[in-house]
């Protein structure tokens, strides 16, 4: 008898703990590069400039090699997502969606081709875009802008001859 009190009441610690785990949403998750997968693809993340990821209302946590494959996933899959993370292109830090702006173009060449890549600051954003031969102030967008431009198919992934990942860009 004193057993099963015993195990029941530790059960029961162990539930309570479970349950009073609170998940931070404030602070971007952990990767291990270079030994983490991609959630999309499948391929390991290797650098930090170019990883993002999200993190569900339930604490899930999503990592990618790239933001274009994290907007891929999230448009297709529509998880009930907290907060998106993406790293700056220059200081490969973390920031969050709300706070990035997001240069998309054909030019970009990052890990799986998607050709988008997310800024902390306007000015820096900017300078990059004005580096490539077709860059314009259409291809800088908000996250949540760029969000709405996928889903509206001004901007779009596709694939080239050789089955390697493009973004095409729509005039609008």
């Amino acid at each position: 008898m004193a057993r099963i009190l015993i195990l029941t009441a530790a059960l029961l610690l162990i539930g309570s703990v479970a349950c009073s785990i609170e998940i931070d949403f404030d602070t971007p998750p952990e990767i291990a590069y270079g030994e983490e997968v991609c959630e999309e693809c499948g391929m390991i993340i290797s650098e930090a400039r170019f990883a993002a990821a999200y993190v569900t209302t339930d604490g899930d946590v999503r990592k990618f090699d790239d933001p274009g494959g994290m907007i891929d996933h999230h448009l297709r899959d529509q998880e009930d997502v907290a907060v998106f993370w993406l790293h700056d292109f220059d200081s490969a830090e973390w920031i969050r969606s709300e706070n990035a702006v997001l240069l998309a173009a054909e030019e970009i060449q990052i890990p799986m081709g998607h050709g988008v890549v997310a800024f902390g600051d306007q000015a820096r954003v900017r300078a990059y875009a004005g580096l490539l031969e077709h860059g314009d102030e259409d291809q800088l967008r908000p996250w949540n802008e760029t969000l709405k431009a996928f889903e509206d198919g001004l901007v779009r992934f596709t694939h080239d001859a050789d089955g390697s990942h493009v973004i095409e860009l729509t005039q609008h």
